[in-house]
């Protein structure tokens, strides 16, 4: 495992994008599965883009970094995602979240990308709320707990013959559609669940709290 740092504008999967200390020499190898990467204030004004299939074990950005995030390649992360405010994210494909242990998600920002929680024994708690326009937002395997944060999307699914658990709390869900599959189990708690226009509620025989159908001709 090792630490890399965004160190200069370029592509991810590019070794003179990455240095291996905060502020230090650029040109080692880029991050893999198995390495962190940071996005910190010495990357302020870059822009790094997942410009193939990339992965990382965390990817913590911090110090009130004004990096730009960018690329339309599946990312890949087996541990901790922290994203800022701060920060310029035009990044538009899917994160993909495949850690097996305990893990935060912090979004800092209204995101443009998909989210894919496929990590069989992780647990998978948001720390802020999560709005990915019009994008996905996946609940395949592990568990997902809102932590009474509100979440924003297109489709909300889990519709895999796959083991996935959520807890919603008191969280708000707003989003096109609704899909369970029957290996998910919802721990609905106070939670209210918004399917606006005509998208498809399927509950898949789990107890809701609160659903709210607000378009016409659902199914």
């Amino acid at each position: 495992m090792a630490d890399r740092y965004l160190k200069a504008t370029g592509n991810w999967n590019n070794n003179a994008t990455w240095s291996a200390t905060d502020g230090g020499a650029a040109g080692v190898s880029f991050p893999t599965s198995a390495d962190n990467a940071y996005i910190t204030a010495n990357g302020n004004g870059l822009t790094l883009t997942v410009n193939v299939s990339s992965s990382c074990l965390d990817l913590i950005c911090s110090g009130g970094s004004t990096a730009t995030l960018a690329g339309s390649s599946g990312l890949n992360v087996f541990a901790t995602l922290t994203l800022l405010s701060t920060m310029t994210i035009s990044y538009s494909s899917t994160v993909s979240f495949y850690s097996t242990g305990s893990e935060t998600v912090t979004c800092g920002q209204t995101l443009n990308c998909g989210f894919d929680f496929y990590g069989t024994g992780g647990t998978f708690t948001l720390q802020d709320e999560v709005n990915l326009t019009a994008q996905i937002f996946a609940v395949d395997k592990g568990t997902l707990v809102t932590n009474n944060n509100n979440i924003t999307c297109g489709q909300f699914i889990s519709d895999h013959a796959f083991a996935a658990v959520m807890t919603l709390g008191s969280s708000t869900v707003t989003c096109t559609t609704w899909e369970m599959a029957r290996a998910v189990t919802v721990n609905a708690g106070t939670s209210t669940i918004k399917v606006s226009g005509t998208g498809v509620f399927t509950g898949f025989g789990q107890t809701y709290n609160d659903v709210e159908l607000n378009g016409t001709a659902h199914t």
